[in-house]
């Protein structure tokens, strides 16, 4: 569902976030997480739960990459997310590398096997930018045996996030006693 109850006049333009780095950092699929579909042939945001993440954003202060199968298209999917979720498109800092949308049907699991490899090569890259990072996405990206399990919040793709999964992810953005795992 793309589209926003609010008229144009009600939504704010996006301007800034602000901040400097390092920011607290949300690495955030859309399918599953933002939407009730695995799998699907276009992108769709279901408004309740983009706000449930856009609450996320205004209450932490954090930025977001994306992992999603869509990264690809990063300016359309941050446009309609920030849109809806009435947040300037500057909370988003990028995306994880990779094109699998061109390559394959996301029903295809081979899209999702290196999402976890992505994620870390983003943190290597970019260490400057990272306070602290939870990793936001309804598959099985990150092993329970893998240190970075302790940051992975799992919807479960038929609801997408809920008001309990939202509140683990603030809790683990804010904790101040948190270690950034090697990676």
């Amino acid at each position: 569902m793309i589209g926003n109850s609010a008229s144009s006049a009600e939504t704010t333009a996006c301007t800034s976030s602000g901040g400097s780095p390092p920011y607290k950092i949300l690495f955030l699929d859309i399918d599953g997480v933002l939407n009730t579909v695995k799998g699907g042939p276009q992108v769709i945001f279901n408004p309740d739960l983009v706000n449930r993440v856009g609450d996320i954003v205004r209450q932490t202060g954090c930025k977001l990459v994306w992992t999603t199968y869509w990264r690809g298209f990063e300016d359309y999917i941050t446009y309609v997310f920030c849109r809806l979720a009435d947040l300037p498109p500057d909370v988003v800092i990028g995306r994880t590398t990779g094109t699998p949308h061109l390559n394959y049907k996301a029903t295809n699991t081979r899209v999702y096997s290196c999402r976890l490899d992505e994620i870390k090569a983003w943190l290597r890259e970019h260490p400057h930018l990272v306070e602290r990072y939870v990793i936001l996405d309804d598959r099985d990206v990150v092993p329970s045996d893998d240190p970075m399990y302790s940051r992975f919040v799992q919807p479960t793709y038929s609801r997408g996030i809920t008001v309990e999964e939202a509140l683990r992810v603030k809790a683990l953005l804010e904790d101040p006693g948190a270690v950034l795992d090697s990676f």
